[in-house]
């Protein structure tokens, strides 16, 4: 049947199309209405109407048995395959055989498909807009309670993205854009992970070895406490290692004058009375020197001996149990204990000396004894 011109097709029931040899069949023009109460067979190439205006009206069911259905390419603006009275809306192909088809929204293209994939050309949303860490929104067709999700409801918009793997929340992304890791938080297979700023710096690098126990735990701290490094890990005694680079020191400082910038302290109030602090200094040309630091005596304990103290301010208590100090440090250059009633004098290479026999003042009765330890008046030489 061919060249249907001027007119409506209204087929009211069951369509059946069969493709057959154009040769085999006569062509045929109707210039009026047809209708149909029965199945209606079409053979050939079959045109209907000759303007936009004419239409194809099926009341039934469609049922194609061989061949295809051929429409123009169509555009966004005017789909080749629209929807009722929404002609802007439906799809439509660009070019010929670029194995392309394309959704158009109101005029818009708006998804594109081909052997790559699919593509979005406006935002994807997904609706409703509930979810939940156990059935994330965006997520794997094997693996439904590992994706991506939302904290928002309708009505409440709450700016945060949840990331969950095995329905359990593992990252959390706020309005702020602040980033909050749930559990063990892994750098994976990266080997040198680390953390920029907002202008692309390094902050802060981390490093590892391939079969670590250890670990640095960061901790915060509540009110009136404060804020931490742990060292955390298999072996039972974890140092903390901090390693400056060339010639650099490791350098303590705070924003209070005259405040602590170190302090070791015991591990509980209960172990403070017996506890000293140690630091010890590794390659010091002959030999370690550890400096045991004063427990609640004011005890200060060194390994070795100091060969020189050079220092600012005074020692305001406690007892010197090291070297004597020499006389040009302001010491007696000995260790001698002077007995009562001796008259210090300088006496070899300038050490302070004593001759108590000879040389004797009397405290109590003012009295001076030059070769007598027991004057008998202001002045008795013996």
């Amino acid at each position: 049947m061919r060249n249907l011109r001027s007119a409506s097709l209204v087929v009211v029931a069951a369509v059946l199309i069969v493709a057959c040899p154009a040769s085999a069949v006569t062509p045929t023009s109707i210039g009026a209405d047809i209708s149909s109460g029965g199945d209606l067979t079409v053979a050939g190439d079959t045109t209907l109407g000759d303007t936009s205006a004419d239409s194809l009206i099926i009341a039934g069911t469609v049922t194609q048995q061989a061949g295809q259905y051929r429409l123009p390419s169509g555009s966004a603006a005017a789909p080749a395959l629209a929807f009722g009275t929404d002609v802007d809306t439906g799809f439509f192909v660009s070019g010929t055989n670029n194995n392309n088809v394309y959704l158009s929204l109101g005029g818009s293209q708006a998804l594109s498909i081909n052997s790559a994939g699919v593509n979005f050309d406006l935002p994807l949303q997904i609706l409703p807009n509930t979810s939940s860490v156990s059935a994330p929104a965006y997520s794997f067709i094997h693996d439904q309670n590992t994706g991506m999700s939302s904290t928002s409801t309708p009505g409440n918009d709450t700016n945060v993205l949840l990331f969950a793997t095995d329905g359990t929340e593992r990252l959390r992304i706020a309005a702020t854009g602040a980033l909050t890791a749930a559990g063990a938080a892994s750098f994976g297979s990266v080997q040198t992970p680390n953390i920029l700023d907002d202008h692309g710096n390094v902050i802060l690098n981390f490093n590892h070895y391939d079969s670590a126990v250890n670990y640095l735990d960061i901790r915060n701290g509540n009110a009136g406490y404060s804020v931490g490094f742990d060292a955390v890990g298999t072996d039972a005694n974890i140092s903390v290692y901090i390693q400056a680079k060339g010639t650099g020191s490791f350098v303590t400082s705070n924003n209070v004058t005259n405040a602590d910038l170190l302090a070791l302290k015991a591990q509980t109030a209960a172990t403070a009375a017996g506890f000293m602090g140690t630091i010890t200094t590794a390659d010091l040309v002959s030999a370690n020197r550890t400096w045991t630091f004063p427990d609640v005596n004011g005890t200060v304990v060194t390994t070795g001996n100091l060969s020189d103290i050079i220092g600012v301010g005074t020692v305001a208590s406690g007892t010197w149990q090291g070297t004597p100090v020499g006389v040009a440090y302001g010491g007696t250059g000995t260790s001698t204990a002077f007995t009562a009633g001796s008259v210090v004098f300088a006496g070899a290479s300038g050490v302070y000396a004593q001759d108590n026999a000879n040389f004797f003042w009397d405290a109590t009765n003012h009295r001076l004894g030059i070769g007598d330890a027991d004057p008998a008046a202001l002045l008795t030489v013996g």
